[in-house]
């Protein structure tokens, strides 16, 4: 074999090998620190906040596919970020979800899009197990 073909030949393998050993590396990472928002705990005080947005439509003027969530707590900090997600039809309404871990605050007000929501307390989503239904 000429010498310059076993050196390509040798380079080529080192180059697969570490490829390799960093896509194990990454995949294991992503597993122990866990790859889904649910898997890893909460910090102390902080509760996963679930929920729904339906509309007369999908497009259009109601724009509640991939739409940015915000919530604010009672200073008009924000306190969480999502994106909503899996909007399709269900019957006659669009329909999208959406899911984020909060800190605790007296009050929590969500705005979807352009779509202000109401302000609920903390008492009042602790009294609907975290999870909220709002309907254009």
């Amino acid at each position: 074999m000429h010498p310059m073909t076993k050196r390509l030949t040798l380079i080529a393998g080192a180059v697969l090998v570490l490829s390799l050993t960093t896509a194990g590396s990454l995949l294991v990472l992503s597993r122990r620190h866990g790859a889904t928002p649910t898997s890893t705990p909460l910090p102390h005080g902080a509760h996963r906040l679930v929920g729904s947005i339906s509309a007369p439509e999908c497009g259009g003027g109601y724009a509640i596919d991939a739409a940015t969530v915000i919530v604010r707590d009672d200073h008009g900090a924000i306190i969480g970020t999502a994106t909503t997600r899996d909007a399709a039809m269900n019957g006659d309404r669009c329909l999208a979800n959406f899911g984020m871990d909060l800190p605790k605050a007296r009050f929590y007000q969500i705005r979807i899009g352009s779509h202000d929501g109401p302000v609920w307390s903390y008492d009042d989503l602790q009294g609907h197990d975290w999870a909220v239904f709002l309907r254009l």
